[in-house]
């Protein structure tokens, strides 16, 4: 997978994240992803990664910007996506 593919797909979450339309920011993830979040605790599956991001909004950061630090390819289908959120 291509950075411009995960670029666009961290376009798409912050426009729809910054908008507060949280279940359309959460469908850019597949089923199975996993956000290792600010708390050090591991979210798995889109309900859990909607709560982080929901919680997120609800302590006040309704806005982000996401920069890809790094792309680890694991296989054909299966990414590891190292960003930063400001």
């Amino acid at each position: 997978m291509s950075f411009e593919i995960i670029d666009k797909f961290n376009r798409e979450f912050e426009l729809y994240y910054n908008n507060g339309q949280m279940k359309e920011a959460v469908a850019v993830y597949e089923n199975d992803a996993r956000v290792f979040a600010a708390d050090k605790k591991v979210y798995q599956g889109l309900n859990q990664i909607e709560k982080v991001y929901s919680d997120s909004i609800s302590n006040g950061n309704t806005k982000v910007i996401l920069h890809t630090g790094q792309i680890i390819q694991c296989g054909y289908d299966y990414i590891i996506e190292i960003r930063f959120i400001y």
